[in-house]
């Protein structure tokens, strides 16, 4: 059972865009979580159109969705607000 007890925030969720583009800046105690999110924001830098975007997106959400238990912390620190 995951710490992260509220739902996953759908793809739709404003913040994961924010989370990818950078306009949330965060840093996780996990060297994976960090190295995913930071290859992400890069990956948006070079290239910034929507479909890119969106992939990026879609990495990054099913990382979360995949490791659900693992970054629960995480989690609840983006989507706290």
């Amino acid at each position: 059972m995951s710490d992260f007890d509220a739902p996953l925030p759908p793809k739709s969720d404003p913040r994961w865009r924010k989370l990818v583009v950078g306009e949330i800046e965060y840093r996780s105690s996990r060297l994976a979580t960090n190295m995913l999110l930071l290859d992400a924001t890069l990956a948006v830098r070079r290239d910034p159109s929507p479909r890119n975007v969106d992939r990026q997106l879609a990495t990054v959400y099913t990382y979360f969705l995949t490791n659900r238990n693992e970054t629960a912390r995480d989690l609840e620190r983006i989507f706290a607000a």
